[in-house]
């Protein structure tokens, strides 16, 4: 979808390719992408110290990949069949691959150089192992062989079979088990590795048709995959228990491994995805999306990022915990009704029905401050013009003045009833603040004290001054009109702006002050000539903003906002948003915005459309193949993304 959408917005800017690009890029592609293998590749393996990573694919080769880099060391070739499977020795000095040909191969893994072919085996060799000392290397055959070879010289020194074809091998963390399973009839055994034995009073392993096993890296669990989609985990101390199965998978899984910490499982399936489970409850945790099968996955040591091995080739690795969005900004426990960028643009300050109001880093997304005191909602917050305040509202009747630098509070404003928006005069000398008791009240903000009382019909719910200071506006609970006062001489009603049914709360002035928006929840926004009173425009939305500029202007309502050009009043962008939106505001460059709503999250966009597709382009990490060109009728051959060239 993501490189759909960016070849749509090439062509010509639609809300649609938009939106769809916007649903693309919350999609996790991985941190690098290595290419190189021209077929699915099908075992893979970390280095011990994480700094490298092998490949085996169906082109019949192996590949040793600098993981931070993502560049090829060496190409093992020799194979005349697909690799199946692959292992590092615990030392790091040697490769292991096995392959259709009916051979495994030992390598050098400083040089890249052959040192053995272990041949003997009758059939494909699925799976391949290093003891844990390092001193043996272990191969399974289709033909229901277990093989052990001397590492040093290469040579075989002993061999068990076992009644059925193997499909994959795993050894035990302590090296005293070999786990094997077999595709056509599900079963799965458990054998001493000094015997060759299945072990005595182990539990009945099967599923329907086995792909994969492994062991947890204590040795407790085992764990297998099958045909159906299914993730059976037996508890080798219980062996009369059942096992527990996770299911999500929509089709057979390929490959299945556990964190070395024991605490999740990773599983690879044809449905195109990886999952990470948690495996004491069994709840799916992460889910890994590709557009190919996905047929091998493996850990790095230390647990942190993981690699995915896919169909067409190539290899993607990810992060198994995902880094933070600085565009999300997460922490609070209840919905966010207001959101305001500070005036130097290096702060997010949001309010929250949880009793809290945050600041937030502009540029990392980090929360710097819970500004905490409140005891009942918090609904409105503010910047001063100098942005060394904050200043919240909550109907715990108080508005309180803090402290950005500190997030401490420096003074109380006490109300005889909930408080319902705030707002600082320019020169910051003053606030306003609405009132459920049908007041707007005037504070002198280094005194505390109350100036001037502006009485509405009805409760106030928002409020507003004027760019050069001179006037509020106020917006009514019940009585659906926003009112203009004049705050310096008469402290007179000057102006209605009417027609609202619902409560007015969206209030915002251009900021030449000639214009203003009004919104009301569930209506249009609605502009204002300020001078005359007329009507202008009606936007879609019951929030609205204007640019510091003042040539766009910031709608929403629901979930979408919308970005209007002011003097042409054409659409410019819409923003597809996760949640009914309450608040908007933009940044003081313009550049950015900032949304609040239902959820615990306030979310960060760019303005222009462009820095989305440079973000899509930086991560997607790929480009069309001939197959898809062909299916979608792209008919050139053009990148899609400039990175792609």
């Amino acid at each position: 979808m993501a490189l759909l959408s960016l070849r749509a917005l090439d062509a010509a800017y639609t809300s649609q390719a938009d939106i769809a690009l916007q649903q693309a890029s919350k999609g996790d592609y991985g941190r690098r992408l290595l290419t190189g293998h021209t077929d699915e590749v099908d075992g893979l393996a970390f280095s011990p110290d994480g700094r490298f990573a092998l490949s085996g694919s169906l082109d019949n080769t192996a590949r040793l990949w600098d993981v931070e880099t993502g560049q090829v060391i060496h190409t093992l070739t020799g194979h005349t069949a697909g690799i199946r499977n692959v292992a590092y020795s615990p030392d790091g000095n040697y490769l292991l691959t096995g392959s259709g040909d009916n051979t495994a191969r030992l390598w050098d893994a400083e040089t890249g150089q052959e040192l053995y072919t272990l041949t003997g085996h009758t059939a494909e060799v699925n799976g391949v192992a290093f003891s844990p000392d390092g001193r043996y290397a272990i191969t399974a055959g289709w033909e229901g062989t277990v093989r052990f070879w001397d590492v040093e010289t290469g040579r075989e020194v002993r061999s068990f079979t076992e009644d059925e074809g193997i499909y994959e091998m795993a050894l035990s963390p302590d090296g005293q088990y070999i786990l094997t399973g077999n595709k056509d009839t599900g079963k799965v055994r458990l054998s001493e590795v000094a015997t060759g034995l299945g072990i005595p009073h182990s539990p009945e392993l099967k599923t329907a048709e086995t792909n994969t096993v492994t062991f947890s890296p204590d040795g407790r669990y085992v764990l297998a995959g099958d045909n159906a989609g299914g993730i059976y985990i037996w508890d080798l101390q219980q062996a009369e228990a059942e096992p527990r199965i996770l299911s999500g998978h929509t089709e057979w899984i390929n490959e299945v491994r556990v964190s070395p910490d024991g605490k999740y499982v990773l599983s690879a399936s044809h449905d195109g995805t990886a999952r990470l489970w948690d495996i004491q409850t069994g709840e799916e945790v992460r889910r890994f999306i590709s557009t190919n099968h996905i047929n091998s996955i493996a850990f790095s040591p230390d647990g942190q990022t993981m690699l995915v091995g896919e169909q067409d080739g190539n290899i993607r690795l990810w992060d198994v915990e995902p880094p933070p969005d600085p565009h999300t900004f997460a922490g609070h426990t209840n919905v966010i009704p207001d959101v305001e960028f500070s005036p130097d643009g290096r702060y997010v300050l949001t309010a929250s029905f949880d009793q809290t109001a945050r600041l937030w880093d502009v540029a990392t997304g980090q929360e710097l401050r819970v500004l905490r005191g409140h005891t009942d909602q918090v609904s409105a917050v503010a910047f001063s013009p100098d942005s060394r305040y904050a200043l919240t509202d909550s109907s715990d009747k108080t508005a309180r003045l803090w402290d950005v630098e500190t997030g401490q509070e420096v003074r109380t404003f006490t109300h005889p009833d909930q408080v319902f928006g705030v707002a600082f005069s320019p020169d910051g000398q003053y606030i306003v603040t609405g009132n459920w008791d049908n007041a707007a009240r005037l504070w002198d903000v280094e005194t505390g004290h109350e100036v001037r009382v502006f009485m509405h019909p009805a409760a106030v719910f928002g409020v507003a001054f004027s760019p050069d200071g001179r006037y509020i506006l106020t917006g009514s609970f019940f009585d659906g009109t926003a009112r203009l006062w004049d705050i310096r001489e008469t402290g007179q009603e000057v102006r209605q702006f009417p027609g609202y049914a619902g409560f007015v709360s969206g209030l915002s002035f251009s900021p030449d002050g000639k214009y203003i928006i009004t919104a009301a929840e569930g209506t249009t926004g609605q502009l204002w000539d300020v001078e005359t009173g007329q009507p202008l425009e009606r936007f879609p939305g019951d929030n609205g903003r204007f640019s510091a500029d003042g040539k766009y202007l910031l709608t929403g309502g629901l979930k979408t906002a919308y970005l209007w050009d002011r003097a042409t009043g054409e659409q410019l962008r819409t923003f597809d948003v996760a949640n009914n939106l309450w608040s908007v505001d933009f940044s003081p460059d313009g550049q950015l915005i900032v949304i609040g709503g239902s959820t615990q999250t306030a979310q960060l966009w760019d303005t222009d459309y462009q820095a989305l597709v440079d973000s899509v382009c930086a991560r997607v990490l790929r480009d069309f193949t001939d197959e898809e060109r062909e299916k979608y009728s792209i008919h050139d051959q053009q990148p899609t993304c400039p990175s792609n060239e």
